[in-house]
């Protein structure tokens, strides 16, 4: 037997492919993954300045009077606005996307099964959290729960035992589209609503700092306008961050599709997976040299 046919035959093995020797789009999985996760990433840090955002409206618009304990609660005319349980549930809706990629690109790259399980079992342990999120799954995502992102745990773990790494991504994959198109809708349109509030939000802070401004030329005013102008600075990045990540959530299905396309060697552009690559690269340059944001 020639080299070059031992050689064909070692990839084929590491490969793991009973249907054929083709490749594994490991590249393009890997670009999905890393690229998911940056929006995660993105989606966290964004979330965390509208916290503060938050917590800054909350504390300006404080009527005169003694305060109580519970007079720092998000509240207008007495009822609760708070966004941080909405801001939780598409965290945890976007980190399972996250490990998700994350457990697609093991198990085309990794050549051992606990690196496999480990990324399946973080997937599972993200589906359970967004799961037990009060009010969130059963009525925003699906009413049985992300049944189907749970049965591709269970297929990875049938793939470990019998080594179809090929046809395991394939099953996982078309499992997964109809829960993965159910999530990127809940992120991408709810962010929208997100958007206005912290606008209305730094719109009032604005209101109120025009109020308040130190008289000019002074000393104190320098140090007010600054403040002033880093949040409204921040402000403008928050707003970018959200459409981007909109963009990127919108991506993610149709990116997630031309993968399982190349699984079958079909032509694919790879169009979904660019623009989500390059929506997450734009949700990640608004922090770029931002300095912490004060208040």
């Amino acid at each position: 037997m020639s080299l070059a046919r031992m050689l064909q035959l070692a990839v084929c093995v590491v490969c793991v492919d009973l249907a054929g020797c083709a490749s594994i789009p490991a590249g393009k999985l890997e670009a999905l993954k890393t690229s998911t996760q940056s929006v995660h990433q993105s989606t966290v840090d964004t979330y965390a300045r509208i916290e503060r955002f938050q917590r800054r409206f909350v504390v300006t618009t404080l009527p005169d009077a003694p305060i109580a304990r519970d007079a720092f609660k998000p509240k207008i005319g007495g009822q609760s606005f708070d966004l941080v349980p909405a801001l939780r549930l598409r965290e945890s809706a976007i980190e399972v996307l996250a490990k998700y990629t994350a457990l697609l690109h093991a198990l085309a790259t990794k050549d051992y099964a606990s690196d496999i399980d480990a990324a399946s079992q973080e997937l599972a342990a993200s589906i359970q959290n967004l799961r037990k999120i009060p009010g969130g799954v059963a009525s925003e995502v699906d009413s049985k729960g992300l049944n189907a992102l749970s049965a591709v745990v269970d297929s990875i773990g049938r793939a470990l035992m019998d080594y179809k790494r090929r046809e395991a991504l394939r099953q996982a994959m078309d499992l997964a589209q109809g829960d993965l198109e159910k999530i990127a809708s809940l992120i991408a349109r709810s962010n929208d609503r997100i958007r206005d509030a912290a606008r209305i939000m730094a719109d009032r802070i604005l209101a109120h700092a025009n109020a308040a401004r130190p008289p000019y030329a002074s000393r104190e005013r320098v140090a007010f306008d600054n403040n002033v102008a880093e949040f409204l600075a921040e402000s403008e990045d928050v707003e970018a961050a959200l459409g981007a990540i909109n963009s990127a959530a919108a991506k993610f299905p149709a990116a997630h599709s031309e993968i399982r396309q190349a699984l079958d060697e079909r032509a694919t552009s790879l169009e979904a997976l660019k623009s989500l690559i390059q929506e997450a690269q734009r949700a990640r340059k608004f922090y770029q040299g931002l300095g912490t944001t004060k208040g």
